[in-house]
């Protein structure tokens, strides 16, 4: 069990980490939190101390120099930087009101692949129609629309009450939320293309999300695969082992992932895994 697992599985049994307005801190949650905070710090203190923010010309996904000086890095980092302090605020609450159960239901390791492809697809979106742009896109808003979209995939049914402008009550099912947003974003692309937000962006998350969940050209089977540890040793014949050693070392925790996460949360491999236990056990 990795540290992620590790955390989560202390957060289940401890109750969740409600903060009582609706959210949870799953793990993944907050060391995301913690490190956009963290990044917008820095950007606050270079702007008092040296008197500009030079994080975005070199972090900022810069289409320009992404295409043109491969500053692929960028991909990756431009979720982390935000314009202001409400650009971080309205992302960092959206990530927590509805990131922590989908967290909690995909299993840590894979909501964190989720949110990193979400947010590069979104930024590579952003280059459709600006790929030729010397203007920085910031924020983890492409991530984030990924993870609302991911709720509503999850949990359409769910009713979800919001306060616009915290006076106007909104009161909707998951899935018709984030229909609304979509096409919200969607109108947004198309009229008002010089506003200074990256529409595409936020329409990009969404779109992956949707063909992730659908697991369109073995989308999500592709993302669930990505691994960045190192691979275990592979026994050379199933037959040669014990059934009782093969059963716990093997066998049981793909069991105890799905008792714990739901089948949704096993990787293609382990999917196989559990079959052909079934065929040979």
């Amino acid at each position: 069990m990795d540290y992620f697992e590790m955390e989560r599985k202390r957060y289940t049994q401890s109750g969740g980490g409600a903060l009582g307005i609706g959210g949870s801190v799953t793990p993944v949650i907050k060391y995301l939190l913690l490190i956009n905070l963290s990044v917008f710090l820095v950007q606050a203190l270079s702007k008092l101390f040296l008197g500009t923010d030079f994080l975005p010309k070199i972090f900022g996904f810069v289409p320009y120099r992404f295409v043109n000086y491969l500053m692929i890095w960028q991909a990756v980092t431009y979720m982390f930087l935000h314009g202001g302090i409400f650009h971080l605020f309205w992302n960092m609450l959206a990530l927590w009101m509805f990131g922590g159960e989908v967290e909690a239901t995909m299993g840590s390791k894979n909501f964190l692949k989720y949110y990193f492809a979400c947010g590069i697809f979104a930024g590579l979106c952003s280059l459709i129609f600006a790929y030729n742009s010397p203007i920085p896109v910031i924020g983890a808003s492409g991530a984030i629309y990924g993870v609302l979209t991911a709720f509503g995939m999850l949990f359409p049914e769910r009713v979800i009450t919001l306060l616009l402008f915290f006076v106007l009550p909104i009161r909707a099912k998951a899935k018709y939320f984030v229909m609304a947003f979509a096409a919200l974003t969607f109108l947004q692309t198309l009229t008002n293309t010089n506003s200074g937000v990256a529409h595409f962006a936020h329409l990009g998350g969404i779109i992956f999300g949707f063909l992730y969940f659908r697991n369109f050209f073995g989308l999500q089977t592709f993302v669930e695969q990505i691994s960045f540890s190192k691979p275990r040793k592979k026994r050379s014949e199933t037959r040669d082992i014990p059934r009782d050693v093969y059963i716990s070392e093997e066998i049981d925790p793909i069991l105890e992932k799905i008792s714990r996460e739901g089948l949704h949360s096993l990787t293609k491999k382990e999917r196989k895994l559990l079959q052909n236990a079934k065929e040979k056990l």
